[in-house]
């Protein structure tokens, strides 16, 4: 499958991170569980329940996937292995081992599959991807309607007589986006 056939984004669908359940605390003690949903939109797109068993180094997915045209909803569940790398200054980094390929990734996500998986096996890409030429060069990813709704949001510009962070991105996002357009006229 080549690279512009994907449509799909991972951000557009249902995923689940190894930083996720750490920070969380489910990777610190023997037997964890926890329940985890998605929005979409702003609007609710599932959840799941799991539980992570540290010791054993697996973690148990179950949820429900209802068929949109039947209307019939079945349950899933299924084990996931973790693996663990050792860090450079001591302690471990947990990896989940993708179901369908067994590469280790730090993000499993679903989308029109049963199970989480890399996004390798699902066929994701990440939104810069596929963005065209003249926004890879510039890295500008911001439509001018972003970068205006980012400078509505803006309630401070400055503190204490100096730009805030947030300005300072905007002004370096504006920039960005400027010196695309005037990039883009000037080779025409």
């Amino acid at each position: 499958m080549g690279r512009h056939s994907w449509t799909q984004k991972l951000d557009q669908c249902s995923s689940i991170s190894t930083f996720f359940l750490k920070k969380h605390g489910y990777l610190k003690y023997g037997l964890q569980d926890g329940e985890i949903s998605w929005n979409v939109g702003g609007r609710p797109s599932g959840s799941a329940i799991f539980y992570v068993n540290k010791d054993n180094k697996f973690m148990v997915f179950g949820y429900a996937i209802t068929d949109i045209s039947t209307g019939e909803s079945r349950d899933v569940s299924y084990k996931t292995l973790l693996t663990t790398t050792s860090c450079n200054y001591g302690g471990v980094r947990y990896w989940f081992v993708c179901p369908g390929c067994n590469r280790c990734a730090g993000v499993v996500y679903r989308f029109q599959v049963d199970r989480f998986l890399c996004r390798h096996c699902v066929g994701l890409q990440y939104s810069s991807q596929s963005a065209d030429p003249i926004s890879r060069r510039f890295g500008v990813n911001y439509s001018y309607s972003d970068l205006e709704k980012m400078r509505k949001k803006l309630r401070v510009t400055h503190y204490d007589g100096k730009p805030t962070k947030r300005y300072k991105r905007y002004l370096e996002l504006s920039g960005r986006m400027d010196r695309a357009m005037s990039w883009c006229s000037a080779s025409l």
